[in-house]
């Protein structure tokens, strides 16, 4: 075997060694998996829209359909809430 030849051998071998060694060293990064808090992951369910009286009854049709609209606006804004909560949440975890 020419002398280049083992050489080139012996550094092929020290080297995939030393990686080899030097690859069980170090610190491991551990990975942990964060949900986000468990009150901003539900919202207020949609509320169910009203039986309405006839049409004769007109101030309470207003009343049933403001009562609607106003708890259906509700129910957007918790959830247009806790949205942005989450991103709060995950913006300080980067």
């Amino acid at each position: 075997m020419p002398k280049t030849r083992a050489r080139a051998m012996l550094l092929a071998i020290v080297t995939t060694s030393c990686a080899l060694v030097l690859s069980g060293c170090g610190h491991k990064a551990l990975a942990v998996a964060v949900r986000p808090p468990a009150e901003l992951l539900t919202c207020d369910g949609e509320p169910l829209p009203p039986s309405l009286p006839d049409r004769d009854q007109q101030d309470a049709r207003d009343a049933l359909m403001l009562d609607y609209a106003l708890a259906l606006r509700s129910a957007w804004g918790s959830c247009a809430g806790n949205l942005a909560g989450i991103r709060r949440w995950s913006e300080m975890l980067d």
